[in-house]
């Protein structure tokens, strides 16, 4: 089964990376071209390198050329792109959805080469890239309408999350199969059996980008003031995240360049608990409820207990409920802050629960999803 994978983001950088990365190495009947535009060719995946995306850079120019292609005009840049994918000799297409990818699906499902096209998507254009982007923020409806052509278009789809399938089902009335990371059960949790007791330093670990940093210095705010009650030394490690404030100066948070997910878990792994949010503001509603945070299955690799912080109604809440890995805090005040620290600093996760987690979200059902999906495609099965 030769399948043509496209993205519009490097297969090196990224949540949606990692999760591509998984399956694609592990995927038993595919034999997968992988072609991309991003900033700049990824070591490993220079063959598939097709330039830079036309999105980013100058804001006018962005804008103007990102109203068209979700508006549906026609867009010199996508145009290049579908006549290139057109070329590769494939029995698929699997195209994510990010940036020019849900434009590109859309034209691929309708070009005059009738091959089956198979969507992925990990965040909604409009409650997540429109939502977190000052300026896509206005294109929301444009956004909407594209999403929903395309998935009523394309062969086959798949999502993030049960929120993301549910969420789609009512717009469009497909269901789309849920599909994550793949993780295998014999890959090794590094943090089961660490112990801390004794120590006076408090260890806090995050990785990767963080949706609002307003909310996550007030939660190291009151994180330092309960340490200080508590007689606890503050020690607050963040990967991959670029401040807004490049001299944010908190003698308790130490900030690292963007490393390889193997050194960041180890590290994670002697950390007290990890801390992965989703934000309050209403304008992250249908970011919080349809998307997953990739970090987790990082920080179930890491084997620490998870404080989510964000709404009640979302799917970071749904997965520590679902996994018993963690805790969720559903406010801002500091006394409920209290309540939780001291709930996470004593909560004991066990060896078969990490494994529970894996096998339940990160399991082998993800690999089956994609080779159901890719089999069907060749038979012709493809609805």
């Amino acid at each position: 089964m030769r399948v043509c994978l496209f993205s519009a983001h490097s297969p090196s950088t990224g949540g949606g990376a990692v999760i591509l990365k998984s399956l694609v190495n592990a995927l038993p009947n595919a034999n997968i071209e992988w072609i991309y535009v991003a900033k700049n060719a990824a070591s490993g995946y220079e063959a598939g390198y097709i330039g830079s995306s036309f999105m980013g850079g100058n804001i006018i120019a962005d804008i103007v050329k990102t109203f068209k292609m979700l508006a549906g005009k026609r867009v010199k840049e996508i145009d290049e792109i579908v006549k290139r994918l057109l070329q590769v000799d494939c029995d698929a297409y699997w195209v994510v959805s990010h940036n020019e990818g849900i434009r590109v699906a859309l034209e691929l499902a309708n070009a005059q080469k009738k091959i089956p096209v198979h969507l992925t998507i990990h965040d909604d254009w409009a409650g997540a890239l429109c939502a977190r982007s000052f300026r896509y923020r206005l294109m929301s409806a444009e956004a909407n309408n594209m999403t929903i052509k395309a998935i009523k278009a394309v062969s086959s789809f798949d999502v993030i999350s049960k929120g993301m399938q549910e969420y789609y089902l009512k717009m469009t009335d497909r269901k789309g199969q849920i599909c994550h990371r793949f993780l295998s059960l014999n890959q090794t949790i590094k943090g089961i059996g660490v112990s801390s007791e004794g120590s006076k330093d408090l260890h806090i670990g995050h990785i990767g980008s963080l949706y609002s940093e307003k909310m996550f210095l007030n939660f190291c705010k009151n994180l330092h003031e309960f340490t200080i009650l508590r007689g606890l030394n503050l020690k607050i490690h963040v990967w991959g995240h670029q401040f807004s404030n490049p001299n944010l100066n908190l003698d308790y948070i130490t900030i690292y360049k963007t490393s390889n997910e193997e050194f960041v878990v180890k590290e994670l792994a002697i950390c007290n608990f990890v801390y992965c949010m989703y934000p309050f503001e209403k304008r992250f509603r249908i970011f919080s409820k349809t998307s997953l945070p990739t970090k987790l299955s990082t920080y179930v690799l890491a084997g620490r207990p998870i404080l989510g912080h964000g709404p009640k109604e979302s799917s970071l809440a749904e997965f520590l409920a679902a996994t018993e890995t963690g805790i969720m805090l559903c406010e801002n005040d500091k006394e409920d802050t209290f309540k939780a620290f001291d709930a996470i600093l004593s909560l004991s996760v066990t060896d078969i629960t990490w494994l529970t987690a894996i096998e339940k979200y990160f399991g082998q059902k993800n690999l089956n999803v994609m080779d159901t999906i890719f089999s069907n495609a060749h038979s012709g099965r493809l609805s």
